[in-house]
C-alpha cells in the first residue's frame, strides 16, 4: 500500500476561455469547378491512351503438338470415309 502514498494528487485548473469574436464573412466554399473537372478528364484520357499504345502483349504460345496430331487423325479419317464413299459408287 505504499505506492497510493506516493501518487501525486491531481490538481485542475480554471480554462482560460478569452474573448471570442465572430468572423465578419464566412468563405463560400467552390464544390465543382468546371474548367477544373474538363482538364483533369483530359489528362485522365491522356494517360489512359498513352498507356494503351504501349500494352505489352505478353507471352504468346504455340499449339501443342498433340492438337495436330488429333487434327491429322481427325481430317485423314475423313478423307478415307470420303474416298471410300466415291469408290463404292
Amino acid at each position: 500500500m505504499n505506492s497510493v502514498a506516493n501518487n501525486n494528487p491531481i490538481t485542475y485548473k480554471a480554462a482560460n476561455i478569452g474573448v471570442l469574436t465572430a468572423p465578419d464573412s464566412i468563405g463560400k466554399a467552390q464544390l465543382y469547378s468546371d474548367a477544373d473537372a474538363e482538364k483533369l478528364y483530359k489528362d485522365m484520357n491522356k494517360d489512359i491512351y498513352q498507356k494503351q499504345s504501349h500494352i505489352n502483349p505478353g507471352k504468346t504460345y504455340k499449339t501443342p503438338k498433340p492438337v495436330y496430331y488429333v487434327g491429322g487423325l481427325a481430317a485423314l479419317t475423313f478423307v478415307w470415309t470420303v474416298c471410300k464413299k466415291l469408290i463404292k459408287k
